[in-house]
């Protein structure tokens, strides 16, 4: 089983979970690698694994460690140290106690080692000698002593050591380390070990410590230095004291030096800062030595070694691991009020990239770990071996970082008399370097000026006529641009300007770098008594001056613009070479007597002072602002609240919705939000929301029409107010406008079928058939419910039992808009159906439906119409008022009664007649409508009180008899030989074809022997009588349409009264 350890105790203890998916391999070779040959499996989900069908044997089980982790179990330590004898004849190898320098154990030398250099390396396996003499190299194996390989290396090597693989060995005369691989017997790597530009003289012992790997020499100067075992650059070191130390080996953290003094045997133990842990001394049994050679491991057995015999099962193998990688993660935000500080109303940024600046260098190099900040505008570094870590953002267009933001002082150096030339970033404070790098432009003189604006290096000297602009963490070369002849060695940068100082003219040139051109000069020494000027310059700010260096230890402070000088103070008597401004400190570089840095306030006074190793002959300095978090990550630690602000410098667009929009049910919609601005002129995007969900995107546009449909899957479509937004982006920002949507309510639409046949004029109905009326009806608003009443024409619309009289539907939102009911009339009539149609908004549609004809009689309690509707035989009515004041039989004068006696060709009482009596009080008008057949109508003639307005009677086909009554009639024969009689009152008769017979009786009659063009228009026939009743001839004529002969022999007669006869051919007029 493989186990995560939490305190490294080795032990899987509660809570510590098993890992899945890590590699165990049986090491064949037991070489601590995984080898093409090796078998391997990976532990599953429990974290266990197995190896089967395994021949018997001796068996190395390993795991594989990614990088980062550090094993745990087991985890099985023992120290090594050996030590070279040359006193004993042959050679002998000592095994010693690491900490008391005891003899633990002895092995024969496999070879005599003369030389005193010598040089010894334990791998953890195998020990290795090196001889100078011989150019040498020997493997052994320390338990024996036995020779396991030797190879011939021409490199003068007296110090050995052994890391990760391989070996190291150094030359003390040409002061290299080579980087030998024993498994190819091949040198892979070779270097100088240099402590800056410097290279260190390594002489006599080598060693190496792990976690962290770094090789440690012994130098001709007592001084012990680490290194890194790639590229040989020292990291550390420390003085031990005044012996010559031959002898070096490391034993776990700490480091055993043995010396070649007088009288000195054995070694000294230091701890890895250089503290005295202790001393011993090492003694063969027959003597003290003084051991040329060391060599030293903490070996830790991280396998688990077993002897497997047949038909054994072992278990329990198992390993711990301890993960040392952390993480490192923040939250970047949108600081809008750019204090720095997230607060509570600023929101998080997402899509941001935060990357770990490995070479902090101000910029994403390919290779360097990146994230991009969630929706939260959070981001997470995990698995990052512990360490230092700059982390910086990009910040994203149109937006400033506010935090984090601190002020730091960035100092250059160039050193001259190396080729190439070298720059070095210097740490401001003690002078130690930072970074370095050789600039593409190679200086030629010790007269050199260096300037730095914060992006960009300028170097001026006095062999060249150009200034040339630098990368600051490359070198590359970015821009030269000459600027005259002169004697160039100091430069600086203000107010993006580059002042030049010519140490033979004392005047400093004004440089534009954007447009390449020298803009101006000043005359140091015209205007300031013959000062003069040389070595370095730069610039301080808050007030701005330019800072000189003068050939009388003088540093002066220039006006840029007139180029006076306002102040001065002394420095002393160093050969100054060049000038930088951190702030308020100048810092001065010195070449003679004294070689290294002084920092002075602004008034003179002394500020520090510290060596360098060699002279800076140019210097530049400036407060350059920091924008990255710097932190130093433990094992397994966890940091977070690495957070970035940045402040938008964007234009928020402004939008507007447009609107208010009014629209009808059913009715598509173009919103318009072109109103709305964008203070940057960017190109707008637009996306709305209609359905209120805080999503916008439902359209996208800035003038998008949405359809009647669209509106109603978006609920949109009853009557009312609903609120519509529009989201406004302009790529950087976003902001909302709202605005309202009215849906003004749409009366549904109605359609009746056509009826055709039974229950019309042509086909009449009796009261024993059922009527049908059918339809539909329509309505925008999709969601309104509906009622639907049929009234049937039957009862008085005001009468209590109105409802009788109608049938209701009612349909809910989406159910089918189709309609049908049928209806048996209880009296003969002419019936208007009726039909209203009402939305849940109460807007209402209606439609008066085809009439419905039923044989009989009934009077129309709505028109007060007496209705007498005729059969298709032969039909016979009388209508008069009785009772009245004729003294008629029916009644006394009290009870007037309308008497109908109708022989509709079905029986009944009275002699086969239907008789009726009705109040003559219900009574306006009469409408007699006979069918085929030869029929006889009778409203009394001239006899009787008058009992009603008009009456229209039509005989239709057959032989008709049509007698008016009192009132004024509209008498129309129809086809055949009809009599019509006026009777008395104001009348118009019809004959229509056939040899009909008109007498107009009393009153002022109109007739017409033939037809005309508007006898079935009931409407117009009333608008004719009212016409003729008031003695326009002229518009009765009108309103009767075109008169047509039937060219029979009709006999007219005017009788009493002002008739007037409209004849044709072959008529008999009488009046």
């Amino acid at each position: 089983m493989v186990f995560v350890r939490y305190n490294q105790n080795g032990i899987q203890e509660f809570a510590e979970v098993s890992v899945a998916d890590v590699t165990i391999y049986l090491d064949l070779n037991d070489n601590g690698l995984l080898d093409s040959t090796d078998p391997s499996t990976t532990t599953n989900e429990a974290g266990q694994y197995q190896f089967d069908d395994l021949d018997v044997g001796t068996y190395v089980v390993r795991q594989e460690l990614r990088q980062g982790a550090i094993q745990t179990a087991p985890d099985v330590q023992e120290a090594f140290l050996y030590a070279f004898d040359r006193t004993t004849t042959p050679d002998q190898i000592l095994r010693l106690d690491p900490a008391t320098g005891g003899v633990l154990s002895t092995i024969p030398s496999p070879v005599d080692l003369p030389a005193k250099f010598i040089g010894m390396a334990f791998d953890g396996t195998s020990l290795f000698l090196a001889d100078a003499q011989t150019d040498s190299l020997y493997e052994v194996d320390p338990s024996t002593g036995s020779l396991i390989d030797s190879d011939f290396i021409s490199k003068d090597i007296d110090g050995a050591a052994a890391l990760n693989g391989k070996v190291y060995l150094s030359n003390p005369f040409s002061n290299k380390i080579f980087e030998f691989d024993p498994v190819t017997d091949t040198i892979t790597n070779e270097y100088f070990v240099s402590d800056g530009s410097t290279t260190v003289n390594i002489v006599g012992g080598l060693a190496a410590f792990e976690n962290p790997d770094q090789l440690v020499a012994t130098t001709g100067s007592d001084r012990i230095v680490f290194f890194d075992p790639t590229t040989g650059v020292v990291q550390d070191s420390f003085f031990h004291g005044g012996q010559a130390d031959i002898g070096a080996a490391v034993v776990g953290q700490h480091l055993h030096l043995t010396y070649d003094g007088p009288d000195y045997y054995g070694a000294v133990i230091f701890d890895r800062s250089g503290g005295v842990v202790d001393l011993y001394v090492v003694n063969n049994g027959n003597n003290n030595l003084t051991v040329r050679a060391l060599a030293g491991k903490l070996v830790v057995e991280t396998s688990h070694r077993v002897q497997l015999v047949e038909g054994e099962t072992v278990a329990d193998l198992d390993f711990g691991r301890f993960d040392t990688r952390g993480e490192l993660g923040g939250v970047q935000f949108i600081d809008r009020d750019g204090d720095g500080v997230w607060d509570a109303d600023e929101v998080p940024q997402s899509g941001v990239t935060v990357y770990l600046d490995l070479n902090d260098n101000s910029q994403l190099d390919n290779g360097e770990p990146t994230q991009i900040t969630g929706d939260g505008g959070e981001y997470l570094f995990q698995n990052l071996l512990p360490g230092d870590y700059v982390v910086r953002e990009i910040a994203p267009e149109r937006f400033e970082q506010t935090s984090p933001v601190s002020e730091t002082g960035v100092l250059f150096g160039i050193r001259h008399g190396v080729s190439p030339d070298v720059i070095f970033r210097i740490d401001p404070q003690d002078g130690s370097v930072i970074n370095q790098f050789s600039p593409e432009y190679d200086v030629t003189t010790f007269r050199v000026g260096l300037a730095f604006d914060g992006k960009s290096l300028f170097i001026v000297d006095s062999n060249s006529d150009a200034v040339v602009e630098i990368d600051p963490t490359t070198g590359a070369e970015l821009d030269r641009d000459l600027i005259g002849s002169g004697d160039y060695d100091g430069i600086a940068s203000l107010n993006g300007l580059l002042y030049i100082s010519d140490y033979v003219t004392d005047d400093i040139k004004i440089f534009d770098p954007v447009s390449d051109m020298v803009i101006g000069t000043l005359d140091i020494d015209g205007l300031n008594s013959g000062k003069n000027i040389v070595g370095g310059l730069d610039a301080i700010t808050n007030p701005d001056a330019l800072v000189a260096t003068t050939g009388s230890n003088d540093v002066i402070f220039i006006d840029p613009d007139s180029g006076v000088i306002l102040s001065k103070f002394t420095h002393g008597g160093q050969t100054d070479q060049g000038v930088a401004v951190l702030g308020d400190e100048v810092l001065l570089s010195y070449t003679s007597a004294f070689t290294g840095m002084v920092a002075f306030d602004r008034g003179g006074a002394f500020k520090r002072s510290f060596l360098t190793n060699f002279p800076y002959y140019g210097l530049a300095g400036k407060h350059v602002s920091d924008s990255a978090h710097r932190v130093s990550l433990g094992v397994a630690d966890s940091i977070t609240g690495l957070d970035f602000g940045n402040l938008p410098l964007n234009k928020i667009p402004v939008p507007d919705a447009g609107g208010p929009y009014a629209i009808d049910e059913g009715d598509g919609i173009a919103l318009d939000a072109s109103a709305s601005t964008d203070g940057d002129g960017d190109d707008l995007i637009y996306r709305w929301d209609l359905d209120l969900d805080g999503e916008f995107d439902d359209a996208i546009g800035v003038s998008p029409t949405i359809d009647a449909l669209q509106l109603a899957a978006l609920g949109i479509a009853d009557d009312g107010d609903y609120a519509v937004s529009v989201l406004v982006d302009d790529g950087f920002d976003t902001s909302v406008s709202g605005s309202t949507i009215t849906i003004r309510n749409v009366a549904p639409m109605l359609t009746i079928e056509p009826h055709a046949g039974l229950g019309t004029k042509s086909e009449k109905a009796t009261v024993d058939d059922s009527l049908a009326i059918r339809g539909s009806f329509s309505d925008p608003g999709s969601l309104d419910a509906h009622t639907l009443v049929i009234d049937w024409g039957e009862i008085d619309d005001a009468a209590a039992n109105a409802d009788e009289d109608r049938t209701v539907l009612t349909f809910a939102a989406g159910d089918p808009s189709v309609f049908a009911a049928d209806h048996q009339y209880a009296t003969g009539g002419i019936f208007t159906i009726t039909v209203m149609v009402t939305d849940d908004d109460g807007d209402v549609a209606t439609k008066l439906g085809a009439e419905r004809w039923v044989s009989g009689v009934r009077v129309d309690p709505n028109t007060h119409a007496l209705q007498i509707i005729g059969t298709s035989g032969k039909d016979d009515v009388q209508a008069q008022v009785t009772g009245g004041s004729d003294g008629g039989s029916g009644g006394g004068l009290d009870h007037p009664t309308v008497k109908v006696v109708a022989k509709l060709n079905f029986g009944g009482s009275d002699g086969g007649a239907d008789v009726y009596n009705f109040n003559p009080g219900d009574i306006q008008t009469v409408r007699i409508v006979l069918d085929d057949g030869d029929d006889r109508a009778d409203l009394g003639g001239s006899d009787g009180d008058t009992w009603y307005e008009s009456s229209v009677i039509e005989g239709n086909s057959g032989k008709d008899r049509l007698t008016g009554g009192s009132g004024n009639d509209i008498l129309i024969g129809g086809d055949d030989d009809d009599k019509l009689d006026g009777g008395h009152g104001i009348d118009l008769l019809i004959g229509g074809p056939g040899k009909d017979k008109l007498k107009g009786g009393h009153g002022d009659d109109l007739l017409v022997g033939g037809s005309v063009a508007n006898e079935n228009d009931l409407a117009a026939l009333d608008a004719a009588l009212a016409h003729w009743i008031d003695g326009d001839l002229t518009s009765t004529l009108v309103d009767l349409g075109e008169v047509t002969d039937d060219l029979d022999k009709d006999d007219l007669k005017g009788e009493h009264g002002a008739d007037h006869l409209i004849d044709g051919l072959g008529d008999k007029l009488k009046s």
